[in-house]
């Protein structure tokens, strides 16, 4: 992984976004994490990208993003639960099965392990740091799918 390029990617992408984004870098042990803090706030959701990044003397290098959304002003009563095997449960009206596997295979191609919705907020679990832009373009669509089919 090019550390350069990921900073850079997230540096651009919160300046797309007109965003803030906060690095925090901490030393621990045998290793040193690095987090990557992206705040988004839009007209209906505000949403909170954590990116972690641990790089360990010994190549044990592991990462992950967090993504957080909450919507303003909305009550779902439909509710998403999703995790890296497919979906547990997803909508509840039948006609959605398409979009059901849309969602799940753009979740699956970003390197989706969780996901989940209920009334107004959304939380998306990668196992990895976003590291490209089109990851981000990526997460923002799947973001906008679900909140489009559950207003």
């Amino acid at each position: 992984m090019n550390y350069n390029k990921l900073d850079k990617n997230w540096k651009e992408f919160a300046k797309k976004e007109n965003a803030e984004l906060v690095y925090i870098e901490k030393e621990l042990f045998n290793a040193i994490r690095c987090e990557y803090i992206l705040t988004i706030t839009a007209e209906f959701y505000k949403t909170k990208i954590v990116g972690t990044l641990w790089k360990s003397q010994d190549g044990h290098n592991r990462n992950n993003t967090i993504i957080y959304i909450k919507y303003n002003n909305r009550d779902s009563s439909q509710a998403i639960d999703m995790n890296d095997r497919g979906i547990k449960s997803l909508f509840a009206k039948n006609e959605l099965k398409a979009l059901e596997n849309n969602i799940y295979q753009s979740f699956k191609k970003v390197g989706g392990k969780e996901l989940k919705l209920y009334e107004h907020l959304l939380r998306l679990e990668l196992n990895k740091i976003i590291s490209k832009h089109s990851e981000f373009e990526e997460i923002s669509e799947i973001i906008n799918v679900i909140k489009n089919c559950t207003q």
